[in-house]
């Protein structure tokens, strides 16, 4: 079960960055993604339970996903939670490797039951 929440969050973050709309503006940063995370746009359009999506959680996402080489725009479009966007070739890209980092934020975060 613990399993299919922490895939379930890692999948709902990358489907939300290629498809969310780009709002403009300089990257977001960590708290700014992580507060949308817990209790923004961002956090809505995954539709996760916020028993799932705790503090340490997100931030701990928040981190991995400005770290990223995925694109300013495409950060700022989870923050301001716009599902229009399309990402590029190169956020397809960023986001392969950020599945990994974001699996292990839900390995460490998500509790066992």
């Amino acid at each position: 079960m613990m399993m299919v929440r922490k895939f379930g969050v890692v999948a709902a973050t990358a489907a939300l960055l290629l498809t969310s709309a780009c709002g403009g503006g300089d990257r977001p940063s960590v708290d700014e993604v992580s507060k949308s995370l817990t209790d923004g746009k961002a956090g809505g359009l995954m539709s996760l339970p916020s028993s799932v999506m705790t503090d340490e959680l997100a931030d701990c996402m928040a981190k991995a996903i400005v770290d990223s080489k995925v694109s300013d725009d495409a950060v700022r479009a989870l923050v301001d939670g716009d599902k229009d966007y399309k990402g590029d070739k190169d956020d397809t890209e960023a986001l392969s490797g950020l599945g990994t980092k974001i699996a292990e934020c839900a390995k460490d975060a998500v509790p066992t039951q």
